[in-house]
């Protein structure tokens, strides 16, 4: 398969619409006059692309006047050759790009659940102890974040409490 680039070809067509020089020998042996297509290529403008039918068939490109010979310079090709490499490319950023964000929602979601996970078991012990309940223990926490504080520091609390009551007793 030909990238798009390589998909162009350079042609020259004479002012009185005759193609001097053309991928297809057909269009140079016929003796058949392109005048009409003479006129479009010579008077687009410098730099953008011309996009034109011959023979029924869709072609794209870029085209020059030669001033010397009023000869049109023109590198073209058929259009559906030279945007096949660009619509297979866009594709392929475009799947690259949902496969990365599929890939970076389900990370989000598994760190989102680990936070929330700890932070309703925090809850829960935090609303038991406030009903009174002393004897509960936190299961083991191996987290240095913020929640990691704060768990030790819930776990510490409860445990001064309880001494707080034997002393009092």
């Amino acid at each position: 398969e030909e990238d798009g680039i390589q998909s162009l070809f350079p042609a020259l067509l004479a002012p009185d619409g005759s193609f001097i020089s053309h991928r297809d020998e057909a269009f140079m042996t016929s003796g058949k006059k392109y005048p009409d297509l003479y006129a479009l290529l010579a008077y687009a403008r410098s730099g953008e692309s011309v996009r034109y039918t011959l023979e029924g068939r869709k072609y794209v490109g870029y085209a020059l006047v030669e001033p010397t010979t009023g000869w049109v310079v023109c590198s073209s090709g058929v259009e559906s050759e030279v945007f096949t490499y660009a619509a297979t490319l866009t594709k392929t950023v475009v799947l690259g790009s949902l496969l990365a964000l599929c890939l970076i929602s389900f990370l989000v979601i598994q760190v989102v659940n680990g936070v929330l996970d700890s932070l309703l078991s925090l809850i829960t012990y935090a609303k038991r102890v406030s009903e009174g309940d002393l004897s509960l223990k936190l299961e083991e926490s191996h987290r240095t974040d913020e929640l990691g504080i704060l768990h030790s520091s819930l776990q510490t609390l409860v445990v001064s409490m309880r001494e707080m009551v034997v002393q009092s007793q």
